[in-house]
């Protein structure tokens, strides 16, 4: 750990090579719980940690190795005055080499040394602390960074919503893992297409249109599913918005063409109740998604039990079974409306740095 955030070595096994650092606890930058922050590789005859950063795109979320830094050495010595006032093992380490001189921490708009918008402070050396027992490294890391953010990994995030069907996809979510969802996205549909034919398709399509990605259909079903909610789950600058659509009448006729069957048409309303954060969401896929599962309902008899099914239902079962103020629920709502900005292009998180785990 160091004043950015608490990191966890994924391996605590000997000897460590090529290892990944994640992100545990607290954060100075736009990295999360959660995100991937370093690469590292433990040198036994130096008995040292090298380590390799990584940079963030505030619009993908995507994590990359900081090509454009340098390698780092660290050693560390047990520091007894530290153990002594946390309660447990501490060791501190002793950086041989300083922040390289004008080392770029943040770029605008393209990772490219002329973006750079931020540069460390060079010539001083970064302290890392190695520890074994999280609540010391929680309590060490807010004494030296107190203006920090507190984000946190509970030991049980990854499961979060485990108990909701379709729970590994909503898990991503409430990640924040834009790359799983793309993985998740891919294996859903395949799996999907599997209980249908061509024909299938080729008659949903002539009934509703080319179906939206999976992405946008599940935020067009909670958008929906939460149109029902009580008034004080309704923030300043909601929105009602209602579509109507002129069904036409429709008529059926025998071989020679004439009229035998006439079914009067009529006017279909569909209101949706939406906070200000969905509003472009709204604008996109309100009264357009909803292809899958009706594909789904019609041509599988299999698909209340397939991945999309269960990932409906687990949808239904989030907006019926969280508070609308549930912390879980208002981070899961922030993340879905930044992943569902950045699958459709749309620049929900203002403009678009890069940033270096730390400084």
């Amino acid at each position: 750990m160091g004043r950015n955030g608490v990191d966890n070595i994924s391996q605590p096994t000997e000897p460590l090579y090529s290892i990944q650092l994640q992100r545990q606890y607290g954060t100075t930058t736009i990295f999360e719980a959660g995100d991937f922050t370093r690469h590292a590789e433990w040198r036994m005859a130096g008995q040292n940690f090298l380590l390799s950063n990584t940079v963030k795109n505030s619009h993908t979320f995507e994590v990359e190795v900081d090509f454009r830094g340098k390698n780092e050495n660290f050693y560390f010595q047990y520091d007894s005055d530290a153990s002594q006032r946390y309660g447990g093992g501490v060791w501190k380490s002793r950086q041989r080499e300083t922040q390289p001189e004008n080392a770029c921490v943040k770029w605008k708009a393209e990772y490219q040394d002329s973006a750079c918008i931020e540069r460390a402070v060079s010539g001083q050396p970064k302290t890392l602390y190695l520890v074994k027992d999280l609540a010391i490294a929680e309590s060490l890391f807010d004494d030296i960074s107190p203006d920090a953010r507190h984000t946190t990994l509970a030991k049980d995030e990854g499961c979060t919503f485990c108990d909701f069907s379709g729970g590994e996809y909503l898990n991503a979510v409430y990640a924040k893992n834009f790359s799983r969802l793309q993985e998740l996205d891919t294996q859903y549909l395949r799996d999907y297409e599997r209980g249908l034919d061509n024909d299938d398709n080729l008659v949903l399509e002539f009934i509703t249109g080319q179906p939206m990605p999976l992405l946008n259909e599940i935020v067009g079903q909670y958008m929906k599913g939460y149109s029902g909610k009580p008034e004080q789950c309704f923030q300043e600058g909601a929105r009602e918005i209602t579509y109507s659509y002129q069904q036409p009448d429709w008529v059926t006729t025998d071989f020679y063409g004439n009229e035998v069957d006439r079914f009067t048409g009529g006017v279909s309303i569909d209101v949706y109740r939406i906070n200000k954060a969905f509003i472009p969401a709204c604008d996109l896929v309100c009264n357009r998604h909803g292809s899958l599962t009706l594909q789904g309902l019609m041509f599988d008899k299999e698909f209340e039990w397939s991945r999309v099914g269960k990932l409906v239902k687990g949808i239904e079962e989030l907006n019926q079974q969280l508070a609308c103020d549930d912390p879980k629920r208002r981070r899961f709502e922030s993340n879905f409306v930044q992943l569902f900005a950045n699958a459709n292009g749309l620049s929900a998180n203002g403009p678009l740095y890069f940033e270096r785990n730390t400084y």
